[in-house]
């Protein structure tokens, strides 16, 4: 659908309401599409597609079936799931040979701002891949922000040989290390002298888990089963760098790093439990123990 349409129905909706004086709404379903239809010139069609796809429809006896078998994201106690008044802000029950349709003026508005915040966070969940492509645009960009943050904060805290950002390893001329095959990169790199270590940091920009259901979805980003877990990616990097030590040399060929120890930490955003319940050879930190110990969190 349309996203201006969209805002266009939920906008006209409440001014609807607004106008009779009430904060809840009931019509009937089609003569309330006309006046949609009437009011803002766009197409009945339209109008109807958007109503039904934000609307919750409810049998003759009261029921709603959250409990599809084709889509268990509907279940009652997961958050962010499609089937609520949150997301989907209409119902429509038929009463004999009609379909009649209610929503509040607050309900609709509240959920309303909460698709933008869903949206515009990465949180949204699509099957389209129009959608998942600019989700996947909008993380991409809160992720580098995110290293960018945690990058300034090491440099300006930390005196190390080398504090360098996003060092590829891969076959293209662009790569900064390079490997027959692309291993993805080295979010932040630093080198310390003194101690004689690589520290190779992965930085994580994670949400914060609000459920059971949520937490294992982060999880499972980490371990999944195929070589597409992040820490599956890491193992890679890891392995390359063992062997590769001193392919660094390109980025400071002042030393010899064939005896320097090789360590990978994840820097997350907020804290997650992936670490307390299941044994993973990698340290986990937060962006808050950087801030408050950087040298300690990191060399230690």
């Amino acid at each position: 659908i349309d996203y201006n349409n969209f805002n266009d129905v939920v906008f006209e909706s409440i001014i609807l309401a607004f106008e009779e004086k009430t904060s809840v709404i009931s019509k009937s379903k089609k003569d309330f599409i006309s006046t949609l239809n009437g009011k803002l010139n766009i197409e009945f069609d339209e109008v109807e597609k958007i109503i039904d796809i934000f609307s919750i429809f409810v049998n003759e006896k009261n029921q709603i079936n959250y409990f599809d078998i084709e889509n268990n994201e509907n279940y009652p106690w997961r958050f962010n799931r499609k089937l609520s008044l949150l997301q989907k802000p209409f119902i429509i029950r038929k009463e004999g040979s009609e379909e009649r349709i209610y929503y509040g003026s607050r309900a609709l508005y509240d959920s309303f701002t909460n698709l933008y915040s869903l949206i515009f966070s990465g949180r949204f969940n699509s099957k389209k891949a129009k959608m998942n492509s600019f989700l996947s645009s909008i993380n991409q960009k809160k992720g580098d922000e995110f290293n960018n943050e945690l990058f300034d904060l090491i440099k300006n805290s930390l005196d190390c040989l080398i504090i360098e950002k996003e060092i590829t390893i891969g076959p293209r001329k662009s790569d900064i290390l390079q490997n027959d095959i692309d291993l993805g990169d080295f979010d932040i790199l630093l080198v310390n002298n003194y101690l004689k270590k690589i520290i190779c940091i992965e930085s994580k920009n994670t949400n914060f888990a609000r459920t059971p259901y949520e937490m294992n979805r982060e999880i499972n980003n980490f371990i999944k089963k195929s070589d597409k877990g992040w820490i599956q990616k890491v193992e890679k990097r890891e392995k390359w760098c063992n062997i590769n030590k001193n392919s660094l040399k390109i980025i400071n060929d002042s030393i010899d790093y064939s005896s320097f120890k090789i360590e990978y930490v994840f820097i997350t955003k907020e804290a997650i439990p992936l670490s307390y319940i299941k044994d993973i050879k990698y340290r986990f930190l937060t962006i808050y123990d950087i801030k408050n110990n950087p040298f300690e969190s990191l060399f230690k």
